[in-house]
């Protein structure tokens, strides 16, 4: 049985490190772009289970094809195309032309308004494409008369920014398969593995998800209960022996991870990669410390390293830290069912240190869903 280090990260946790109170951007636009996205301040739209990705402005794609578009109210089928034909497409790109969205206060602004309608509704089903084009030219012929509007405040997107958009936002839904308001939404389970205080686990709380956060310091897994009582969150925080998650198969319907398999020694860490496949439905997403983020620790003396240490400095001293480089991540999910659709390296330059800090974001997928 490996050491994982308990003792240390308790002692770790006392002297109070690692008390990040805020969520990770990453893991935000990890929950809003593939589980559950947000739309308003109260209302969300399931992902999971309908797509891959959810584009901003665009809508749901699986496969790299727009399964749902965002502006479209007239329809229940979460899989309707973006386009009816090939002569609907090239008419909407056509109206999204920039010049064709400007303001132009020398001609009627209701009759700009009602023409910008008129793109909307045929978008959502509700107007031929006969109108459309007759709709589109007049708007031609009103831009070629004032030239000179270029100079002039522009009107917002009518496809991202008008009323029937918003509405959509807010009450499109198919039931089957979640929907835009909160008593619409699939019951999902997320956990957290190695919630430490227990920030991320509290932020898909946050997003209505039935949240769980496992973690093998005692002294962190303290911390994490008192932060979620003062966010009001209902979060099951568990000790757990750093070897096998105790949860049934697919108990969850995802998981997230942020910079934990990196502190683990890497034959432990694919080991408990296997045992995350196994209690996950769908996606896992982790964050992982890269090879250029060598500056700190006495006992490397190289720009690069994708290899483990012990730490010798005050922070975490004792612990188990892993460097990761693009063949070792592919490594680490080998001999596991999830498959890599999602693989960002963000690297940070102190200018006045010269130093550089790198980490890995990945999103991965059951290979069978």
């Amino acid at each position: 049985m490996q050491d994982i280090k308990a003792k240390q990260w308790n002692e770790s946790y006392a002297r109070g490190e690692n008390a990040i109170f805020y969520p990770h951007e990453e893991v935000v636009r990890f929950l809003n772009r593939f589980i559950r996205k947000r739309i308003d301040e109260t209302h969300f739209s399931d992902i999971i289970y309908r797509g891959d990705f959810y584009h901003s402005g665009i809508g749901i794609s699986k496969n790299g094809e727009i399964i749902e578009s965002a502006p479209n109210t007239n329809t229940t089928d979460s899989k309707s195309p973006l386009y009816h034909n090939d002569s609907h497409k090239a008419c909407v790109n056509s109206s999204l032309d920039s010049q064709a969205l400007r303001h132009d206060n020398k001609s009627n602004p209701q009759d700009k308004i009602t023409s910008q309608r008129k793109l909307v509704w045929h978008h959502e089903g509700f107007m031929p494409e006969e109108s459309l084009l007759s709709t589109r030219d007049s708007l031609s012929e009103s831009l070629a008369t004032n030239k000179d509007s270029h100079n002039k405040p522009k009107t917002p997107n009518p496809l991202k920014e008008s009323p029937f958009t918003q509405a959509y936002q807010i009450t499109q839904a198919s039931k089957s398969s979640g929907g835009g308001g909160y008593n619409e939404l699939l019951p999902l389970r997320g956990l957290d593995f190695g919630c430490g205080i227990g920030r991320q686990s509290i932020l898909m709380s946050e997003f209505k998800i039935q949240s769980f956060g496992i973690d093998i310091a005692q002294n962190a897994l303290t911390q994490a209960k008192a932060l979620a009582k003062k966010h009001n969150a209902n979060v099951d925080f568990r000790l757990y022996d750093g070897q096998h998650i105790p949860f049934e198969d697919e108990f969850f319907d995802f998981t997230l991870s942020y910079g934990v398999l990196d502190s683990l020694p890497f034959s432990l860490a694919q080991s408990l990669m296997k045992e995350i496949a196994r209690v996950s439905k769908t996606y896992f997403f982790c964050s992982l410390i890269g090879e250029q983020s060598t500056s700190g620790f006495s006992n490397i003396h190289t720009q690069s390293f994708n290899g483990e240490i012990e730490v010798q400095e005050a922070h975490e001293r004792g612990t188990i830290q892993s460097f990761f480089d693009y063949e070792k991540i592919l490594k680490l999910f080998s001999n596991t069912s999830f498959e890599i659709i999602s693989l960002e390296l963000k690297s940070y330059l102190d200018i006045l240190k010269n130093t550089t800090q790198s980490r890995y974001y990945i999103v991965c997928k059951k290979a069978n869903i």
